[in-house]
């Protein structure tokens, strides 16, 4: 950390919860409520699973719909790790010429991790699943930014 003209600036915290030791279901599910954007923003976003005997592959995906429930995934996760705390960071809404189809079904998780370059519409969400006798938990904290 920087000193500057005799001031030292205190840790900077930013980032808003949006789940906090979510439980992550065996079937797909929202993991909190979806939320409201404005016009021109991109959100990054904090994801922190607590894995803890899963059997098979876990993922969250970040998803935008034009509030009409139509939702299309924009970035993703997945992990094959059984136990322990994977740190992810997920970023969406960069503006770019795109035409994405939504071609995973819902309960189907992503071969990989990825990202789809398009803005963003009016609300985002997260979902996830996990495993058969799994127990897993996420903590996803994110931060709306500006397109510039």
């Amino acid at each position: 950390m920087a000193t500057f003209a005799s001031i030292t600036p205190t840790t900077e915290k930013d980032g808003i919860a949006y789940c906090t030791s979510a439980p992550v279901t065996t079937t797909e599910a929202d993991l909190g409520t979806p939320i409201s954007l404005i016009y021109h923003q991109a959100l990054v976003a904090s994801v922190a699973l607590a894995l803890g005997g899963t059997t098979s592959p876990t993922y969250i995906v970040l998803q935008t719909d034009l509030g009409d429930g139509n939702w299309i995934d924009v970035a993703w996760l997945t992990t094959t790790d059984t136990t322990g705390t994977d740190l992810f960071l997920l970023s969406a809404g960069v503006a770019g010429a795109n035409a994405v189809a939504q071609t995973r079904a819902a309960g189907t998780g992503p071969s990989s991790n990825g990202s789809n370059q398009v803005p963003l519409g009016a609300r985002f969400r997260f979902v996830g699943k996990t495993g058969a006798n799994s127990k897993a938990t996420v903590t996803i904290t994110y931060k709306l930014l500006g397109l510039r």
